[in-house]
């Protein structure tokens, strides 16, 4: 069985059967999930932070409704920005976790079926 390096775990159970769990990829992917989390949630950020007047839109009538209706679509872009940091950061602390699970589960599953069982071959 490989050490707890993140690397893939594998156990001989006899007869040539291997078991593997792929924790590094897990951790991997965990990892690429936290790095969506932090830029969505920094992008949602700078969005929200990013000045919005009506002069922006020039000394007509319609600057302010022009004004009003690009900023509830940019605070609607900003929730959809956290939401999917707070998603991806989510998934990043379940796959976090499973790879820690599988670690366990490949030696469990290999001691249990390497332990002889009376009456079969």
């Amino acid at each position: 069985m490989n050490a707890d390096d993140g690397t893939e775990r594998t156990r001989s159970v006899g007869d040539g059967v291997q078991l593997a769990y792929d924790t590094a990829g897990l951790r991997t992917g965990a990892g690429g999930l936290q790095e969506v989390s932090g830029s969505a949630d920094a992008a949602g950020s700078a969005l929200q932070a990013a000045a919005l007047d009506a002069v922006m839109f020039g000394r007509t009538p319609a600057a302010g409704v022009f004004a009003a209706a690009v900023a509830a679509a940019r605070a609607a872009q900003a929730r959809g920005f956290r939401q999917e940091a707070q998603r991806s950061a989510d998934l990043a602390g379940r796959s976090g976790t499973a790879a820690q699970l599988g670690d366990g589960l490949t030696a469990e599953t290999a001691s249990v079926a390497s332990t002889p069982t009376p009456g079969f071959r």
